[in-house]
């Protein structure tokens, strides 16, 4: 058991140092952030794709099948058409992020309710946070026409301070 508490406490240590690095990267420089997204994941499908180019090719010459190419032609025109396109696909994401960070928000307060019942936890923390949440999920989808940017620096306080939470609550459970 105590290795089972070990391991769950070292998960989130190396959780909260990735929402710290992610947050503060999105929080201080959100242009270089966004354009290195785009680039990598465009180079990931690039990459995918030569692979399963590759793979089709092997299996051209055991079988006489051609159909594995078309997985990889297609990952390679999806990098494309994000490299093309990624400015309009990122006008959809404060609608989308708004609608996640709301849920995210519910999630915490039905968390705080269900805690409420132990006496010893206090849930006024997970109430305000959870709130803090769910208004920062009203702003991005009620106003998705604000700066990509500012969204992103919003993203990144956010994660900041999701890290935050995450410390107290490993000291809290930790006892």
């Amino acid at each position: 058991m105590q290795k089972i508490r070990q391991h769950e406490q070292e998960s989130s240590l190396i959780h909260i140092l990735i929402l710290i690095i992610l947050g503060g990267w999105l929080t201080f420089s959100p242009r270089s952030a966004f354009h290195t997204l785009i680039y990598f994941l465009a180079l990931t499908l690039v990459v995918e794709g030569i692979i399963r180019l590759r793979v089709g090719r092997q299996v051209e010459r055991a079988t006489g099948d051609r159909n594995p190419y078309y997985g990889g032609i297609s990952l390679l025109i999806l990098a494309v058409i994000l490299l093309l396109f990624a400015k309009p696909l990122a006008s959809l994401l404060p609608v989308v992020l708004g609608i996640l960070l709301i849920v995210y928000g519910l999630q915490k307060l039905g968390f705080a309710r269900r805690n409420q019942r132990f006496v010893n936890v206090t849930p006024w923390p997970a109430y305000v946070y959870g709130i803090l949440v769910l208004l920062l999920g009203a702003v991005v989808l009620f106003h998705p026409f604000g700066s990509l940017l500012f969204l992103l620096r919003g993203v990144g306080i956010v994660m900041c301070i999701m890290a935050i939470s995450e410390i107290i609550g490993l000291f809290i459970y930790k006892n």
